[in-house]
């Protein structure tokens, strides 16, 4: 049997001559600089990032904590200077047909002003028609036209009455509606 190796305190101990390194604290590095042995998919990201090409994508896969994600972004920071700031995209809701939202561009920064506007609009229609419904002349309008609703339906019940019962019925009112009941032993 082998007997295992024992390792003094000075084989722990592994001494880094600092003069190889370019620079003084880990502060003045750019997180860019810190993506070892990538160099290929450093090359992929950067050529896939430039294509300019409607519905070009990219995917990224490797393992965690290569630096894959840190890069990317600062990346697309250091490109996204130069180009130009592209349009707010806003779906708005079809009433014609509810599974087709309609799709409009605004001038970039103006999608998520006009997403305020549209709740402030909201919430002031909101407010103006509380204020409308719960206002005396509101319900003393409702209150007419339901009498005079109710006029109009109690002659138009009469005179389908007298008719129905030349002909041996009546007619009912019911919560579920009209209905004609025959008159028996008359």
């Amino acid at each position: 049997m082998k007997k295992p190796y024992e390792l003094s305190p000075k084989d722990l101990k592994d001494i880094c001559n600092p003069d190889v390194f370019k620079f003084d604290t880990t502060a003045e590095l750019n997180d860019h600089d810190l993506v070892y042995g990538q160099d290929r998919g450093i090359k992929a990201l950067q050529f896939g990032l430039n294509v300019d090409v409607k519905g070009y994508n990219l995917y990224l896969e490797g393992p965690t904590g290569v630096g894959k994600t840190m890069y990317t972004k600062n990346y697309l920071d250091t490109i996204a200077k130069s180009k130009k700031i592209p349009n707010d995209w806003c779906y708005i809701y079809n009433f014609d047909n509810s599974n087709e939202p309609i799709a409009i561009s605004l001038p970039a920064g103006q999608g998520k002003e006009f997403q305020q506007t549209m709740e402030n609009f909201i919430k002031d229609i909101r407010i103006d028609l509380k204020r409308t419904f719960s206002n005396q002349d509101f319900e003393k309008e409702k209150a007419l036209i339901k009498q005079e609703f109710e006029n109009k339906r109690n002659i138009l019940l009469e005179k389908l009455n007298k008719n129905s019962m030349r002909y041996g019925f009546q007619v009912k009112t019911a919560q579920g509606g009209i209905y004609m009941m025959p008159i028996l032993n008359r």
